[in-house]
């Protein structure tokens, strides 16, 4: 039995040259995390109260980067991911009330 997939796993099926396909394995998504900087406005200056006696601890905070996510490819799997036997459980499926 097939377990769930990741985010964007894909199974793959190739053309077996007589017009058939078989399964070919599966892909799944190579992420990298990337840090963007928030560039400020160049236009922007701190205003400073020209008396020198101004409170240091209301100094700006720098922005905090955010982080994004890049894809960068695709791994391909020979084998796909399937449950372990012990987390199988086999269920009954009646297509009519008098199925037994």
């Amino acid at each position: 039995m097939l377990a769930n997939p990741k985010n964007c796993e894909m199974v793959v099926l190739a053309h077996d040259g007589l017009g058939r396909l078989k399964l070919d394995g599966r892909c799944e998504l190579e992420l990298r995390e990337v840090a963007e900087k928030k560039e400020e406005e160049s236009g922007k200056e701190e205003e400073d109260g020209g008396g020198g006696g101004g409170n240091e601890d209301t100094q700006k905070d720098e922005p905090e980067p955010k982080i994004s996510t890049v894809v960068t490819g695709y791994t391909k799997h020979p084998r796909l991911r399937t449950l372990p036997p012990q987390w199988v459980r086999p269920r009954t499926v009646r297509m009519c009330y008098n199925d037994t």
